[in-house]
Formats: C-alpha cells, structure tokens, sequence
C-alpha cells in the first residue's frame, strides 16, 4: 500500500494507546478511519485528538469485541474498508494458576478469537479490492515461551500463526491485490505492561515509534515488523541453539521474569 491518502481503515482497540496513534497517524495522511473499542470515553478522545488533523475523516463506534452479533453487524455498518488494523488485545501477568480461568479466557477471546472473526469478516471485502492490506499487531512473546504470560504469549503466537498461514495461502493462490504485515514487538510503554521489567537488549518502545514502524513497513508491502532490531534473532536463536543453552541465555537477558512484576491494565 503505497500511501493512505483516500483510504478507509478499521481500527480495533482505538481507544487509547497505539490504536488511538494509529488513528491520528492515518487522518493525518488523509485517510478516512473506522475506529472501534467498547470505551465510549476513550474513543471520543480519540476523535477529538484526530479532529485536529482535517486531512482525513474520522467515525467512532462503540462494540464490544467479546458480542459477537454486535460485531457481525460491523461490514453493515461500514462495508467497504481497504486497510483493517486489528490491534485490540489483553494482557495479563502472573502466575498461571494464581490468574483467575476467566482471565485466561478473555485474553484468547480478545486476542485471537475477536481477530479471526474480524478477519473472516472483511476478508471477502478486502479481497475484492485494487490494494488492500491486513495488519496484525502480534508481540515478541509471539515468538517463544514468557512465564507468567502463558495466555498472552501464546495467544500471540496463535496471531502469528494465523496471519502467516493466511499470507501463505493467498501466495498459493496468487492472490497479489491484498498483503499484510505482522508486528512484534517487545514492551511497549502503553501502560499495558506497568511494573514488568524489559529484557536486555529489548528496552521499553515509545508507542509512537511502534506506530510509525508498522505504518512505514505496509507503505513497502513488509510482511514483519520486530521491534527492537534485536527480536528478529529470536526465531533464528530458537532455531539453532540447544534447548539448554536457549532457556540459559533467556534466563541471563531477563526473559524470563519480565511479566512476573506485572501490574498494568488489561487493556
């Protein structure tokens, strides 16, 4: 997707933090956007915030990703969009057995189950489009086990695992109208992850910086984004590293404990 000028987007989770950047950035450059979150509040500061860029639109809605009917209803809402972001997510830290069932639950509902609706639902749309683009904010813990995030790890490695299957099989059709790119990266200071400590090597992001990354990268048809540059080792270190020696240096970077101090909010 070369530019955003005249382009309609959808934005999940675009109440606050990245989703809310997502949206000044893209009206900024002219684009017409579709933000969604179920923050009333939230999203009306996010429309004030982008009102102030009259390059492009933007229209709010308020759903809940968890009412599936109400989020059916969305494509009638707005049918016709060239770019979906789905960047709603969850997270919670802790202890596996101390995280309430209900917690972990929610975490996969929001951050896998919501974004495989969602995109089961626009896909027909997209595909149908001239250009058209999917982005999936995934996360570093997408790429290898975090304790004391094992629902939000892997429901990150699920969203990894669902945008490459799906990029491979519209290379397999030759499906060449529609691309998408796949963001991961470590910390980002969003509030999300308050009281977690960053591994070496993987500082804390400016939300900003994360934004203009995943914007530039679907400017060039990126297929990943790994943010900081060091995250990209990560599945080549995985790869060829004995199972010991793995979880040693995990252990040295400080991988291994980052979540277990979380006390940030869920979303």
């Amino acid at each position: 997707m070369r530019h955003f000028k005249h382009k309609k987007v959808l934005v999940t989770g675009a109440a606050s933090g990245l989703g809310r950047i997502f949206c000044e950035s893209l009206v900024k450059e002219g684009a017409t956007v579709f933000a969604i979150d179920r923050d009333e509040a939230g999203l009306r500061q996010t429309r004030a915030t982008c009102e102030d860029h009259r390059e492009g639109n933007i229209f709010i809605h308020v759903v809940d990703l968890l009412d599936e009917p109400a989020v059916d209803k969305l494509p009638s809402l707005w049918p016709e969009i060239d770019f979906l972001i789905l960047n709603a997510g969850v997270v919670y830290g802790g202890e596996f057995v101390k995280v309430p069932v209900s917690q972990h639950r929610l975490t996969y509902r929001v951050n896998v189950e919501a974004c495989v609706q969602l995109t089961h639902l626009y896909l027909p749309i997209l595909q149908k489009k001239p250009e058209a683009h999917l982005l999936f904010m995934a996360s570093a813990t997408g790429l290898c086990g975090v304790p004391y995030g094992a629902t939000y790890a892997s429901s990150k490695w699920a969203v990894v695992g669902f945008a490459e299957s799906l990029r491979q099989e519209f290379r397999v059709q030759k499906v060449k109208n529609l691309k998408m790119t796949i963001v991961c990266p470590s910390t980002i200071d969003t509030g999300m992850f308050e009281g977690t400590r960053p591994p070496l090597l993987m500082p804390i992001l400016a939300p900003e910086k994360v934004v203009k990354m995943a914007l530039r990268a679907v400017k060039r048809n990126q297929v990943y984004v790994y943010a900081p540059l060091f995250v990209q080792f990560v599945p080549f270190l995985k790869g060829i590293l004995p199972q010991r020696i793995f979880d040693w240096l995990s252990d040295r970077l400080g991988v291994s404990m980052a979540l277990r101090s979380w006390v940030g909010r869920a979303g």
